[in-house]
């Protein structure tokens, strides 16, 4: 039997918010991971405005377990993906992963947070999803619908 081997791609971008603008990788992050000096992204992240206000058809309160921490303190973004994951499977019945998502993080998960909600609606063939706590948003984007082929994964943050 073929084993089929994944490799998952993360893709950070530092951004100056006072300037509004995308900044090189720092030196030291350039000696921790591989840094690709090509354009990767196919969709033009300045025109990526996640809906953050919209009062999501579905939605599940989540309690934030020391293990979603990461040693500077604040819930790993692989968790908010996971977080993600687990809603689809229950409001879709469907064991499928997730292949592409669209994700922009907002404000951190502090360990002052001891609950967020995550909540999802669909609109236009795209399921929208934010990540909330009563304070502010925490994360939000897009996740083609069950129905669309999936192939890349772009994640955002601010």
């Amino acid at each position: 039997m073929e084993k089929n081997w994944y490799r998952p791609t993360i893709l950070f971008l530092f951004i100056d918010l006072e300037k509004k603008k995308i900044l090189k990788v720092p030196g030291e992050m350039r000696e921790w991971y591989t840094v690709e000096e090509e354009q990767t992204l196919d969709m033009d992240i300045d025109a990526f405005h996640p809906n953050l206000r919209f009062d999501p058809e579905l939605s599940e309160t989540i309690d934030i377990r020391p293990s979603d921490f990461d040693p500077p303190g604040h819930v790993n973004n692989a968790v908010y993906l996971d977080f993600l994951e687990n809603l689809i499977h229950r409001a879709f019945n469907s064991q499928k992963k997730i292949r592409e998502v669209v994700i922009q993080f907002q404000n951190e998960i502090s360990k002052e947070v001891s609950k967020v909600e995550i909540g999802i609606q669909q609109k236009d063939g795209l399921n929208e999803f934010k990540l909330f706590s009563p304070e502010c948003v925490h994360a939000a984007g897009i996740k083609p619908s069950m129905k669309l082929p999936l192939s890349s994964v772009f994640i955002q943050t601010l």
